[in-house]
């Protein structure tokens, strides 16, 4: 069997912890960009589709965060620790399955549009793993998934 090749590397001088951190401001941009569009309302297909767009990229952005610090976890015992942690914790196995979910389907969001305004008033991600009924969330919910991902990265490298 052939050799594998690795064309994508990271960036000479870059770091695993740069890169989280980068990674973290990504999946930053792209809430900010999903509430825009929440409150703006979801009336048109290009809204709609702008809306997906930047919603699977803020879970893709949560998930390169591991995915960044995976190549510092082999030298790092620490990390290796910590990311064992989080593969475990429910929220982050929930993300994980948002950002698999987005290669199926565009159909990841249910939303809430009453037919006088025409705006979304709430959303529900399709997969969560323990309901089956309509519980609204509004991008708070995401905004949680961020604030545990900034949590455990400044957990790792605190300040200073």
């Amino acid at each position: 069997m052939p050799r594998r090749v690795n064309w994508l590397r990271p960036l000479a001088g870059r770091t695993p912890k740069q890169d989280a951190f980068l990674a973290l401001r990504g999946a930053s941009y792209h809430l900010a960009q999903v509430i825009e569009q929440f409150n703006k309302g979801l009336t048109t297909d290009d809204q709609i589709s702008l809306f997906h767009w930047h919603l699977r990229s803020f879970f893709w952005e949560l998930a390169a965060v591991r995915d960044t610090l995976q190549r510092a976890a082999r030298a790092d015992p620490a990390i290796a620790a910590a990311l064992a942690v989080l593969h475990e914790s429910d929220w982050f196995i929930e993300v994980l399955a948002y950002r698999n979910f987005a290669h199926q389907s565009f159909q990841v969001v249910e939303a809430l549009v009453p037919r006088a305004s025409g705006k979304v008033i709430a959303f529900q991600l399709q997969v969560t793993h323990d309901s089956q009924e309509w519980n609204p969330e509004g991008p708070g919910h995401l905004k949680s998934y961020w604030d545990k991902m900034q949590r455990f990265l400044l957990g790792l490298y605190p300040p200073g």
